[in-house]
């Protein structure tokens, strides 16, 4: 159980899971919010199936949602209702499979077409570099040793209108396919020299100080900076830090006020029930 208390329902971010049909979205997710493998053999997810992990980050909890959206091609006129509101995308392609990891493409087509604002599905990769802090274990303890910078991609597209998504690409079932028979092709471009090779029957395979659970944990870290950074009432607000990020809006100034009542020029203050009467009563031929 985690030692710190249960997230504020908005301290949350959303990350969308996509790829085609029986690569293991399903178990890569359960293995991810459980740490466990999942038992038996999951069917097709019909629309969405969604799991939340706790993540612990500064001394404090957030839910993590990950949104594992079917893959057969009978939902794709559906499966758009899940594409809102996200921070971050995981690209799930099958390594014994080479089609489905040339499939990611038009999953990506198919996620722009949905959330830019001019239907534009041009995009580019860009890799960034996220600070970790990793652990060093002293028995049944940790301790924070040192930052390290771990490198994710950044979906971006040619919507201004839009920020750009931290992305991860998963590659599942490693434990049926040789190193030989995918590096290969996984070798052309950056999409695939980014790709994780897990096995979703690996209790292990994300866990602290390996390369997929620092790759995972900085995903993870760089959707909450998108999510939390959000505009309130007040502004543009950082709530990890509760600075704000752009300049508040200024207060109307005196000169800026107008009418007997006081109120600010374009608000119409509450009549009073004297006043309102003698409008009524003017209004009598």
């Amino acid at each position: 159980a985690s030692k710190y208390s249960t997230p504020a329902p908005n301290d949350k971010a959303r990350i969308l899971v996509l790829g085609d049909a029986s690569v293991g979205k399903t178990s890569l997710v359960h293995l991810i919010c459980h740490g466990t493998v999942i038992p038996g053999a999951p069917g097709y997810t019909v629309g969405c199936n969604a799991e939340v992990k706790l993540h612990e980050r500064h001394n404090r909890n957030y839910f993590i949602e990950f949104m594992d959206v079917g893959g057969l091609a009978k939902y794709e006129n559906s499966r758009s209702m899940f594409y809102s509101n996200i921070n971050g995308l995981i690209l799930v392609h099958d390594l014994t499979n080479r089609k489905s990891y040339n499939n990611l493409r038009r999953w990506i087509k198919e996620l722009l077409l949905q959330i830019s604002s001019n239907r534009n599905t041009n995009w580019t990769l860009k890799d960034e570099s996220q600070s970790h802090a990793t652990h060093a274990h002293h028995g049944s303890s940790s301790s924070m040793v040192a930052a390290k910078s771990v490198h994710i991609l950044e979906l971006e597209h040619d919507d201004k209108a839009s920020t750009s998504l931290p992305l991860l690409v998963v590659g599942n079932k490693a434990e049926l396919a040789s190193a030989s028979e995918y590096t290969g092709f996984l070798g052309a471009d950056q999409l695939g020299r980014d790709s994780l090779a897990v096995s979703s029957h690996d209790p292990r395979a994300f866990d602290r100080g390996t390369h997929s659970g620092e790759k995972l944990e900085a995903l993870i870290n760089r959707c909450l900076e998108r999510s939390l950074a959000q505009y309130t009432s007040y502004g543009r607000v950082d709530r990890l830090s509760y600075r704000p990020i752009i300049p508040l809006p200024s207060l109307p100034s005196a000169s800026s006020t107008s009418s007997s009542e006081g109120s600010p020029r374009g608000y119409d203050a509450p009549s009073s029930p004297r006043s309102q009467r003698a409008r009524a009563a003017s209004s009598i031929p």
